[in-house]
């Protein structure tokens, strides 16, 4: 075994001696604990996303509705002036 690989394991003994007995598995429970946590907030955002998505739509739709009334309404009156003219004459 090589110096180096004696220190590195010296160290590493060293530093094994300051960690609790349960930490490996403490880090695994808190990396799964902010996976789900972090799936969560990913699936909020796309809800939210989708949800707005449908929302501009919802209202595009709508003032597009609002504007085909009125272009009706508009063509009704012209319709309805030119037969009034044609009449007239």
């Amino acid at each position: 075994m090589s110096d180096h690989s004696r220190h590195f394991l010296a160290l590493r003994k060293q530093a094994a001696a300051h960690l609790p007995p349960d930490f490996a598995r403490r880090v695994m429970r808190e990396s799964d604990r902010l996976r789900r946590r972090r799936a969560a907030q990913t699936r909020i955002i796309a809800m939210t996303g989708i949800l707005c998505a449908v929302l501009a739509i919802a209202i595009h739709a709508a003032g597009v509705a609002a504007l085909d009334r009125q272009n009706l309404e508009m063509w009704a009156k012209t319709a309805a002036q030119a037969r009034a003219l044609e009449v007239s004459l």
